[in-house]
């Protein structure tokens, strides 16, 4: 069986932490992401009304990781992270410039290095809101309306 980047990244003994933090402590005007800080692989996710939706935040960032892993079985988890981060900074840039949409989601974009990845872990982040019985659209708009909101702190 190939050991996957996953493995040997959890063998390595690197720690992984998981935070719901205010939106404005996101990195960027995101309601989701992941990164590195100081050797720990950081997964966050912004604060909603109901606790258990910022966890499907969390669900959908961890299976896009572990997808891209399976991706790129041979390629170091920080270049896949500074891959994405890349391709979403620069997405910023163009949603600044007006060239993209107010509320589009970097990965939704066909050019995206993650849109598959990205598909994926949306149809299990749906999955999860759903088996709680949360209704999909209205906990979308709760998400894509974090944006209005942001003021960056870090």
């Amino acid at each position: 069986m190939q050991e996957y980047e996953l493995l040997k990244f959890i063998k390595s003994k690197y720690q992984v932490r998981f935070e719901i933090i205010e939106h404005d402590l996101q990195n960027y005007n995101t309601p989701g992401d992941y990164y590195f800080n100081e050797g720990t692989l950081v997964f966050a996710a912004s604060m909603l009304p109901d606790i258990r939706e910022p966890m499907a935040i969390i669900i959908h960032e961890v299976t896009e990781v572990a997808l891209l892993m399976k991706k790129h079985p041979t390629m170091p988890l920080k270049d896949i992270i500074e891959m994405v981060e890349a391709f979403d900074h620069e997405f910023e840039a163009r949603r600044a410039a007006g060239l993209e949409a107010k509320y589009a989601e970097p990965g939704d974009h066909p050019d995206a290095p993650y849109y598959m990845e990205h598909q994926e872990a949306t149809k299990a982040e749906r999955a999860y809101i759903e088996r709680l019985g949360i209704n999909w659209e209205e906990y979308d708009d709760r998400v894509t309306a974090t944006r209005d909101t942001y003021t960056p702190k870090r």
